[in-house]
Order: structure tokens, then C-alpha cells, then sequence
């Protein structure tokens, strides 16, 4: 089985390839993640994403090239700080605790 962390790592850097408002990712991780049953979690930052003032994670089925099921948040900077300084980020998607993974100025 693939590393999660390594996985991940390449499915934000192609996201950021093919995003171009995508301006960071946090991945949320929890102590279940040697688990190949637990999701990789992103919440994507995407300055050209719609508003739409909640947040709704998308989940994917294991794929070839994905083999975690992974589920995908996206919500706009400041949709992100608003659910931050509210505290109404669902259970389990701590922002502080994740990694946060940066769009390269280069």
C-alpha cells in the first residue's frame, strides 16, 4: 500500500497545478491515519470558488492513482476565516492542527 502522507502530498500539488486561484490547502490529519480506511481530508482554499457560506466536504472512492477515499472541502479565504474565528468547523476538521500547504511563488 502507498504512504498516505506522500500520496497526498501529490494530490495537492496536482491540484495546485490545475487551480490557479487555489491559494493554500490545509490536510487534516487525526490518529486514525495508518488506517487505509480513513480519508485523506483537504480543505482547499480557492479564491476563485463561489461563496456559498457553509461547508460541505465532497467525498471520493479509492481510485489507482488515489488509493485512500478522500474528502474535499473548498471554500473561499474568507469563507475559511469566518468559520475559523465562529469555531463552526465541523468535528474532526481542526484547521490548527493540519498542515497547511501553500501555493509556490515561483
Amino acid at each position: 500500500m502507498p504512504n498516505k502522507d506522500a500520496v497526498a502530498a501529490e494530490l495537492i500539488h496536482w491540484h495546485f497545478q490545475i487551480e490557479p486561484g487555489l491559494v493554500a490547502v490545509y490536510r487534516v490529519t487525526n490518529d486514525r491515519e495508518s488506517d487505509p480506511k480513513e480519508p485523506i481530508k483537504l480543505i482547499e482554499v480557492n479564491a476563485d470558488t463561489i461563496a456559498t457560506g457553509s461547508f460541505e466536504a465532497y467525498g471520493f472512492a479509492a481510485t489507482r492513482e488515489v488509493p485512500f477515499p478522500t474528502l474535499i472541502a473548498e471554500v473561499t479565504p474568507d469563507e475559511l476565516a469566518e468559520l475559523r474565528r465562529n469555531g463552526r468547523l465541523p468535528a474532526g476538521w481542526d484547521v490548527d492542527g493540519a498542515k497547511q500547504y501553500v501555493r509556490s511563488a515561483a
